[in-house]
């Protein structure tokens, strides 16, 4: 392992998510019955239809009043058992009235902005500069004018501005400081947080999210246990009703939902950036070689920053007068040399 080498074309601008060997295999055991969504299937038969994903305790399903399972509300169990896996580490979730299966936080983004803009309640995008380039795609498309800040501290509290921010922050993969967050929340901004990042750090910190002016907090699974590529359902919650997100209550991926709760309930909170930050420091010691310039561990695992100066071949991955690194790639060639 310690002949690793970085291949300069596999450092990445961007993040994606590195699929954990242990996520591959839990996924592989897992095969969802398509009797399942068939209406006269009773709860008992639905349990162990879904013996293969190992609930502990079983799903508390659904059923209708004939005693067949209720496929309209198949995903309240589900989610349900999300929602208190996540708010071991985002206290106050349980504050959120509505809670809707979307895949990810890139769509459940474009639906919120799609809604407010449309009601008059969102007349701009605040967003920290370096932070997510989606954030400011979406708003362009529907016409919300879309502000910049070089920090969160920077901007007063304006009425229709509605701030996206990620934490750990996008920008270089680390925790916003705690001051500096609670600061930013007790002014009354109206936040949008984006937890994708949440999970993915050894260093598992709360944030509590029972403040009123946060207005929505997305969760996904993508990047936590490398799911990317699979679009494993996430959860979004809203403390009021979103009529764009309505139809997601009925068009659901219910074996997605139900792999996404096995994972959360399978790898306990950060257990899988804990093992692997070791392999982080290894790439980072091995790519600072390559870039010429001390490369640190970003807290999110798949990322590393550094404060440059960097060779001119590296001067493309500057963002927001630092440097960033998508190590994905560099996970994945450093598992088939091992």
């Amino acid at each position: 392992m310690q002949e690793f080498e970085v291949n300069p074309e596999h450092i990445m601008k961007d993040v994606y998510s590195y699929p954990f060997p242990e996520v591959r295999d839990l996924l592989r055991e897992q095969q969802f019955d398509p009797d399942l969504t068939i209406n006269t299937i009773t709860r008992p038969e639905a349990q162990i239809m879904l013996s293969g994903y190992n609930f502990d305790p079983p799903l508390d399903l659904p059923v209708t009043n004939s005693g067949s399972i209720d496929l309209d509300e198949l995903h309240l169990a589900a989610i349900e058992r999300i929602r208190l896996v996540q708010e071991r580490f985002l206290p106050g979730l349980s504050g959120f009235s509505e809670a809707y299966p979307m895949h990810g936080s890139s769509q459940a983004m474009f639906n919120l902005m799609a809604e407010w803009s449309a009601k008059g309640k969102m007349e701009s995008l605040a967003v920290i500069d370096g932070e997510y380039d989606g954030y400011a795609a979406y708003a362009k498309s529907l016409n919300i004018k879309v502000e910049c800040f070089a920090e969160l501290a920077d901007a007063s509290v304006e009425p229709g501005r509605v701030w996206f921010v990620s934490n750990p922050n996008a920008r270089a993969g680390n925790w916003i400081d705690s001051d500096a967050w609670q600061q930013f929340v007790e002014a009354g901004h109206n936040i949008v947080l984006d937890a994708a990042y949440v999970g993915l750090t050894s260093d598992q910190r709360q944030l509590d999210v029972s403040s009123p002016n946060i207005m929505a907090v997305l969760t996904s699974p993508s990047k936590i246990f490398g799911v990317f590529r699979y679009r494993n359902t996430g959860v979004t919650y809203v403390r009021e009703p979103v009529e764009c997100m309505y139809g997601s209550k009925w068009f659901k991926d219910i074996p997605a939902l139900f792999a996404t709760l096995s994972l959360y309930e399978n790898f306990g909170d950060g257990q899988l950036a804990e093992k692997y930050c070791s392999t982080q420091e290894l790439i980072c010691s091995k790519l600072a070689q390559k870039v010429g310039s001390l490369v640190m561990p970003s807290d999110v695992l798949l990322l590393a920053n550094s404060p440059g100066p960097v060779h001119a071949d590296y001067e493309h991955y500057r963002r927001a007068g630092a440097y960033r690194f998508g190590l994905t790639k560099l996970f994945e060639d450093l598992e088939k040399e091992i």
